[in-house]
């Protein structure tokens, strides 16, 4: 084992010693094993119970889970992600008293945000159709499964039972080389599992008279636990492309999460919404933002175009900071501002205008309330100046975005309609100049809110008749959606650690949520321009990354606060749930929401 490996924290979850059971025995030397041969894992221990407060266990043991229990499971759920772990090794006995509990299990490795490897302990020579049935199901929520057979026919009906599925499959035969500690008085290495009855309950008079030690077995344990070692790192570096994100795919129908905005609200005060948060708590030292409020504003409306009320009074408050933000002696937005109100810049940058317009657009075009209306309409006629001044491409594309959804309800508005015009033109002659058949793209670099610069020119062509328009937006998404797909098919958004220049290798960490809302956003705009089911499914594919399919195979989507993790690095999530990230996740699932209605444009 290299002491550059991904593991620095994992957890072993089984019964435990002083339980009486062969798993008891072996989790307890799995335990001590990886403590003392590989210390530079951090390895810590969880013991499954039959009879929880009974057992008098070890210091080592750091929760007790009631095996009968849902709820202990799921509580046992929560603790683990709070402790972020690398991996979870969980030690499974098929023929044990497990098998009325599979619900619980299933419960909490589906919760666990981290990889997690089972370790299928069995003597079963063949599998029913049950039983079979059960290890698939298993295996559609692990990332690794270990199978510790009594002979091979067994590996090969398991091999059988997994084959459909994604899962990592080895077999081990480490147990006969463990040896078993004087708290369950045995100083006898077990062949196999020969030595214990069916109950899973050990058979004194079964177990040869034989006395081995740790010591006298190191190398034949060093070298198998080296192999369950480099299993479970890979494993961990193998997204998990199945069942264990919280969506439900049953007969071909699309299940999306229900709405939570407890975490915007908490986000949300009197003056807008607040930038930053630490884990879920909201962070006053980094103060507000109009990119941010816009944010906000633009969810607002499309919640309001669901029906969606709950949180409609809170557009008031995100306009009222856009108006309060847009500076009339210059006729620019302002973006920043500390927690006491104070602005900290005069202006703001071109993305923070666009996105501003685009913003207040969503208003004029969409809402229902006349205020709104009226207001937002008012700050972008005197924005406008400005906005024609805009040059770089996410600035055109969200100023573009803003017009279009503008001249929805002012159809005949001159001014904008010459002005969205000239913001199309400005963004296509980008890609014209940039573009190539290897790269059809607008710049020499793929960074962030990409998709939103493609949707800007197919809303646009759209609306304009322009055919060359639509083609160039769909063909740059349908590049960013080539570049961002794995060729196991799951959606692998841009790395903001580096991005993607022209010409160098594309950086895979760290993910941003909003990369995935807005090519969400422009697959659902590529739908409804073309009705091509291909752009309904890129859709979900890319939705699908927050939920838990993407390459660590964890849920970026906090179900219970309904906020985002701010980012997905190479070895695991930032648990930050900032106001950018958790707006991209709403944002998204209200496009997912839009386009499983079937609106129209």
């Amino acid at each position: 084992m290299t002491g550059n490996s991904i593991l620095k924290k994992i957890a072993i979850i089984g019964s435990y010693i002083p339980r009486e059971s062969l798993i008891a025995a072996f989790t307890s030397n799995l335990y001590r094993s990886i403590c003392e041969l590989y210390p530079q894992i951090d390895c810590h221990a969880f013991a499954l119970s039959d009879k929880p407060g009974e057992y008098v266990y070890s210091d080592e043991i750091k929760l007790e889970i009631d095996e009968k229990n849902l709820l202990s499971f799921q509580d046992a759920a929560d603790f683990i992600n709070l402790c972020r772990f690398d991996a979870i090794c969980f030690q499974y006995k098929e023929d044990e008293s497990f098998q009325d509990e599979t619900k619980s299990i299933f419960s909490l490795i589906r919760k666990i945000n981290a990889p997690v490897i089972m370790t299928f302990h069995t003597s079963a020579n063949l599998f029913s159709e049950p039983q079979q049935t059960l290890i698939n199901r298993f295996a559609d929520y692990l990332s690794g499964l270990v199978i510790i057979p009594e002979n091979s026919s067994a590996i090969q009906n398991i091999t059988y039972a997994t084959k459909n599925s994604n899962v990592n499959l080895i077999e081990c035969y480490f147990s006969n080389h463990f040896y078993y500690p004087d708290s369950i008085r045995l100083k006898q290495e077990l062949k196999f599992y020969k030595n214990y009855d069916d109950t899973g309950f050990f058979d004194q008079e079964k177990i040869e008279d034989k006395s081995f030690s740790l010591n006298q077995n190191e190398y034949s344990l060093y070298e198998s636990l080296h192999k369950y070692i480099k299993f479970c790192e890979h494993s961990c570096k193998k997204p998990v492309l199945n069942s264990r994100y919280p969506l439900a795919v049953s007969n071909n129908t699309f299940y999306l999460p229900s709405f939570c905005f407890n975490h915007l609200k908490n986000l949300t005060d009197s003056t807008g919404i607040l930038q930053h948060a630490k884990y879920t708590i909201p962070d006053f030292n980094e103060g507000y933002c109009t990119d941010d409020n816009s944010r906000a504003l633009i969810l607002t409306i499309l919640l309001e175009n669901l029906g969606i009320v709950e949180i409609k009074e809170l557009s008031l408050r995100y306009l009222a900071f856009l108006y309060h933000a847009f500076d009339k002696s210059q006729c620019c937005f302002r973006n920043f501002m500390s927690f006491n109100r104070n602005w900290l810049e005069r202006v703001g940058s071109q993305d923070s205008q666009g996105r501003a317009f685009w913003a207040l657009g969503f208003c004029a075009g969409r809402s229902n309330d006349p205020s709104i209306v009226q207001l937002a309409s008012s700050i972008m006629e005197k924005a406008l100046p400005e906005i024609k001044a805009l040059n770089s491409p996410r600035a055109l594309a969200f100023s573009a975005t803003g017009i279009y959804e503008y001249l929805k309800r002012f159809k005949n508005d001159r001014l904008f309609k010459s002005t969205y015009l000239n913001l199309l033109e400005s963004l296509y002659h980008l890609y014209y100049l940039n573009s190539s058949p290897e790269w059809p793209w607008f710049e020499n670099i793929v960074s962030y809110a990409n998709g939103k610069l493609s949707e800007a020119l197919i809303c646009g062509g759209d609306w304009s008749g322009s055919e060359s328009m639509i083609d160039a937006g769909l063909r740059s998404l349908k590049w960013l959606l080539n570049i961002q797909t794995t060729p196991q098919g799951y959606f692998r958004a841009v790395g903001c650690n580096g991005f993607y220049r022209k010409g160098q290798k594309m950086a895979l960490f760290d993910q941003q949520p909003i990369e995935a809302y807005t090519m969400v956003s422009a697959c659902h705009k590529a739908y409804l321009v073309t009705s091509g089911k291909f752009w309904k499914d890129s859709a979900k594919t890319c939705f699908e990354w927050f939920l838990g399919r993407n390459d660590l195979g964890i849920s970026l989507y906090n179900s219970k606060s309904g906020g985002c993790k701010d980012a997905l690095h190479s070895d695991r999530v930032n648990c930050n749930e900032g106001a950018e990230s958790t707006l991209s996740f709403l944002l998204a699932l209200s496009e997912m929401y839009l386009l499983s209605d079937k609106q129209t444009k």
